[in-house]
């Protein structure tokens, strides 16, 4: 029902609704009037409007009902920590599993305990896939710091960091590849590549229509 006026937009749809609700009130109220005033044909429109109004307030407050929950539903998905379900850790051990021996570091920066569990997760399908954890833990580091988690492949094996940042992204988390250094918080040691997975996003409020 694409074709109804603001059908997409939750402020358009709640202002309709309210509009709606408005008339079947005033509507019923004239009916009312007009037909004890012996007013038939004037009342007889009054009963149309109200008849529409009420199919309006039906459709369009149903509709805001379902623009509502798919809100919250999108609010509680963006709040909620990034974890690796079994599934996905599975699929990036699956994927990974070409590289065996790769050496890897994991490290979330700063006391962040959603960076936390998610560097764990990661941890975890790195190694189920065979590749060598050398060092993993937290980052305390001086001075500004970009919250988030810090891959580093060493040496530097192109295949094998592409085939990391690919099927992250693949998994919906998206990893910033760099070669020596940019923007780690503290200096990248020479041959190593380095995937940032940044801060968690906050819940993006998109324009109303």
């Amino acid at each position: 029902m694409g074709f109804l006026l603001g059908w997409n937009s939750p402020k358009t749809v709640e202002v309709i609704n309210s509009v709606c609700e408005y008339s079947e009130t005033i509507s019923l109220a004239v009916a009312i009037a007009l037909e004890l005033s012996g007013m038939r044909l004037s009342s007889d429109v009054a009963w149309v409007v109200l008849v529409v109004s009420d199919i309006g307030r039906q459709v369009y407050g149903r509709r805001e009902k379902r623009l509502h929950e798919a809100e919250a539903a999108k609010l509680h998905v963006s709040l909620a920590d990034r974890r690796l379900t079994p599934e996905q850790s599975g699929r990036i051990s699956k994927l990974l599993s070409v590289f065996p021996g790769q050496v890897v570091n994991v490290f979330e920066n700063g006391m962040l305990g959603e960076a936390m569990r998610f560097s764990r997760d990661i941890q975890g399908a790195l190694i189920k896939a065979g590749w060598t954890m050398q060092f993993a833990g937290t980052l305390l580091a001086r001075g500004p710091e970009r919250p988030g988690v810090f891959v580093l492949i060493v040496p530097p094996e192109f295949p094998a960091a592409g085939a990391l940042a690919g099927v992250l992204a693949s998994e919906g988390f998206l990893a910033t590849c760099t070669w020596d250094g940019g923007f780690c918080p503290t200096p990248t040691p020479p041959g190593v590549i380095l995937l940032f997975v940044g801060e968690k996003p906050g819940p993006v409020t998109p324009p109303q229509a």
